[in-house]
């Protein structure tokens, strides 16, 4: 059983120590660069064609276009002539016995648009809720969904775990800045409480205002904006069901009050957004854990795509990446080269002299592990966190600690690496 075990941790070690590995896992992955500060192309390019957009926000959702979201190509089943119109299907979702509370009639008026992503638009909004409260422009934002399909397309997007339990519990936790679905003319949206803006467009700013310099951030914002991913991701996957399946900066909101930028602020919070429709999308580029790029090779229809919580944890380890180094992953690739995972590369991260920076590489490391199951979970994460006896120790170390004596956890390795190795 213990060998069972070693063959998960100590690929492991060989990471964070910089050590090739005798087999496949390591020889082929890229260590921290001897740099010390990094830089991006992308970046270098906002700040020289600025002057060519008519606003900050035209800027923003020109160079967010490499990270936009692939949506799903499946076409789905149900024929055209049954479908009900959208106003009178929304009907239907408003009186759905279990969570019909989600979809709401909300009076809104749009404002300018802040935003836009691959499957959504986002606007500022005026809101009126039923009850009379009412909101001027700055205090909500309407997600509105793209393209012509009918409602009951969108339906099969959404996640059973938000419309269930948002309408139940959505006082805390990465719930709460749903306000709930509404019709805006003949389109869905989504009605949110209005935030500073996403992590990405953050990284942007403090990269162009540090002249295209890396890192962006002081380690005690990195450390706090990962603690709260981990802690939404947590409640995402083990009390709501929800796989999020398309993790990466841009779909971390920060909320922020006063002057100055959110990474300045002691009390600014970073939440999990974007789950909304998270069945229609199958990932971003990079983002993506090589499990799933390899079922893309092998072209798995969209909706037959196995997303695991495991996923989540890779995609986590990326947003690490670019909170560490300002930088989109292997960024100036092809996002169609998916060969480059599965020689099990690596992006290129900072070489730092500072221990808190160093741990954070190793907390990457251990979430991009190529094996899914010896990345740690999101629990782990910030059950390790914890450990104070132990913080001279490795994050590796510390994950070996956590799980020894953990026997579903050895059987269920186990199990997993006979079948994957084709043993009996």
């Amino acid at each position: 059983m213990g060998q069972v075990v070693s063959q998960c941790t100590g690929p492991i070690f060989e990471c964070r120590t910089g050590r090739e590995s005798s087999g496949n896992h390591a020889a082929n992955s890229r260590v921290p660069t001897s740099s010390s500060s990094s830089s991006s192309k992308r970046i270098q390019s906002m700040i020289e064609n600025r002057s060519n957009f008519s606003s900050e926000a035209e800027l923003n959702i020109e160079f967010s276009k490499i990270h936009w979201s692939e949506l799903s190509t499946d076409s789905g089943t149900d024929d055209a002539s049954t479908r009900l119109a959208n106003r009178e299907y929304f009907q239907v979702l408003k009186n759905h016995p279990e969570w019909g509370g989600f979809f709401k009639d909300i009076n809104v008026v749009l404002g300018e648009k802040i935003s836009e992503g691959g499957q959504a638009e986002i606007y500022d909004a005026k809101v009126e809720f039923a009850d009379g409260r009412k909101f001027g422009y700055g205090y909500h934002v309407v997600k509105l969904m793209k393209g012509n399909n009918p409602l009951q397309a969108f339906q099969r997007q959404w996640p059973v775990g938000m419309l269930r339990n948002v309408s139940i519990d959505n006082s805390k936790g990465p719930l709460m800045y749903i306000k709930g679905g509404t019709m805006i003319d003949n389109r869905f949206g989504f009605v949110m409480v209005r935030q500073w803006g996403d992590l990405r467009k953050l990284i942007d700013l403090k990269m162009q205002l540090n002249n295209n310099r890396g890192p962006p951030f002081k380690i005690e914002f990195v450390m706090k904006v990962m603690n709260c991913i981990a802690n939404d991701m947590t409640k995402l996957h083990n009390e709501y069901g929800i796989v999020h399946r398309d993790l990466k900066a841009s779909n971390i909101l920060l909320w922020s009050v006063g002057d100055g930028l959110p990474d300045e602020n002691p009390h600014v919070k970073a939440t999990v957004v974007d789950y909304e429709c998270s069945v229609g999308v199958v990932g971003t580029g990079f983002w993506r854990a090589p499990e799933i790029l390899q079922q893309l090779k092998d072209r798995v229809k969209n909706s037959d795509l196995e997303f695991t919580k495991m996923a989540d944890i890779y995609s986590f380890g990326m947003i690490c990446y670019e909170l560490l180094t300002g930088c989109i992953p292997f960024e100036g690739y092809d996002f169609q080269a998916h060969d480059l995972f599965f020689g099990q590369e690596r992006p290129n991260m900072l070489e730092d002299d500072a221990s808190d920076r160093l741990y954070i590489i190793e907390i990457i490391k251990c979430c991009l592990e190529h094996e899914p199951l010896c990345r740690p979970t999101f629990s782990e994460l910030l059950d390790i966190s914890r450990l104070e006896p132990f913080q001279t120790m490795d994050f590796a170390s510390k994950l070996e600690l956590h799980r020894y004596g953990n026997k579903f956890y050895r059987v269920e390795l186990q199990g997993h690496l006979k079948e994957r190795n084709g043993q009996e």
